[in-house]
């Protein structure tokens, strides 16, 4: 792919595929609060994007959609945001600390169509959601609520 922006640009490719055709190489390691640390290459990485993207497709998103994101420094952040760019989506990183009340507002301005959330901020979002005017697609991480799709199954 091109590196001229003009001509197609992804920012996907240009931080993870690229890389993907190289395996084994470490392109990530997360530390647990427990001291054990979970390595994770380009290849799984972009296969998670990859599979992540099919989930938002299935979920009816397209090019120019937008995907809300409410997590931590977890690998599922970088899965979500390399699945938005791969597909042609917006990524729209919620902060964790939000109330309700700005996280709702923030899911209604950027027209966020599905919000991917880890489950210690699930009842901040279940809140939000009753603000809304319109509904969005939930995947969460670890605790679900009913009706939620559980992020990981779905990938």
């Amino acid at each position: 792919m091109s590196t001229d922006p003009r001509t197609g640009l992804n920012t996907a490719v240009e931080a993870c595929g690229r890389y993907a055709g190289q395996s084994g190489r470490l392109a990530l390691v997360v530390r647990e609060p427990d001291g054990s640390a979970q390595r994770w290459t380009y290849e799984e990485l972009d296969r998670l994007a990859a599979r992540t993207a099919r989930v938002f497709a299935t979920a009816g998103l397209r090019r120019g959609d937008r995907v809300a994101a409410v997590l931590t420094r977890q690998v599922e952040s970088l899965v979500v945001a390399l699945a938005a760019w791969r597909s042609g989506l917006v990524y729209v990183p919620l902060y964790c600390g939000f109330g309700s009340d700005a996280m709702a507002h923030r899911i209604e301005v950027s027209r966020a169509a599905l919000v991917v959330t880890d489950g210690r901020f699930r009842e901040t979002l279940w809140l939000a959601q009753s603000q809304l005017s319109t509904d969005v697609h939930v995947l969460t991480v670890g605790a679900a609520r009913d009706g939620d799709r559980p992020f990981w199954a779905e990938v």
